[in-house]
């Protein structure tokens, strides 16, 4: 029952995505364990979820999004690593529209984490959307994803964000966290 609740809430995550003759949510087609009751999933669009079947909890990735976080695996390899010899560390990485990557050395796990900017203060802050990941999940999901690069080849067509100039860029809402508004 738990299964089918996570599945259900997949679809529910970013804006709802049917097909534009059936309306019906898309299917998640591969599920991936990386420890106790958390999994990754893959969805028929190649959108990735790490979802806590208990809690509900999850972290969702757009194709884009998940490649570009597995381009950055090595560099939160390092802080986690550095993490666990008790060395100072802070690590807070974006990788893409509003979701980061946080590691510290003050709770052992690599956090995946929605952050939001108030218009106020223009401070970044957490919101509660997003999972954190023990060491031994996230050694799991590290194998996953070598896992994922055999069993999804589709993954390798699949390129982060691209832009053909700075302009670009700045406009971009997967790439920056406060992405320019175009104002008239």
């Amino acid at each position: 029952m738990r299964w089918k609740r996570a599945l259900l809430t997949f679809t529910e995550m970013e804006p709802a995505k049917t097909t534009s003759t059936q309306m019906e949510p898309v299917k998640t087609t591969h599920r991936f364990p990386i420890g106790g009751t958390r999994f990754v999933y893959v969805d028929e669009d190649n959108d990735v979820m790490i979802c806590d079947e208990e809690t509900g909890k999850r972290a969702y990735f757009t194709a884009q999004r998940w490649v570009r976080f597995v381009m950055e695996i090595p560099d939160i390899n390092k802080a986690v690593l550095r993490a666990q010899t008790y060395k100072p560390t802070l690590l807070q990485l974006h990788v893409g529209g509003k979701w980061h990557i946080g590691v510290t050395d003050d709770v052992p796990t690599v956090d995946i984490r929605r952050w939001f900017k108030r218009d106020l203060d223009e401070v970044l802050r957490p919101t509660p959307a997003g999972i954190a990941l023990t060491y031994n999940q996230w050694n799991n999901l590290m194998k996953v994803a070598e896992d994922m690069k055999t069993e999804l080849p589709q993954f390798t067509a699949i390129s982060p964000c691209w832009h053909d100039s700075q302009l670009e860029q700045e406009f971009c809402e997967e790439c920056n966290v406060t992405p320019r508004r175009l104002t008239m």
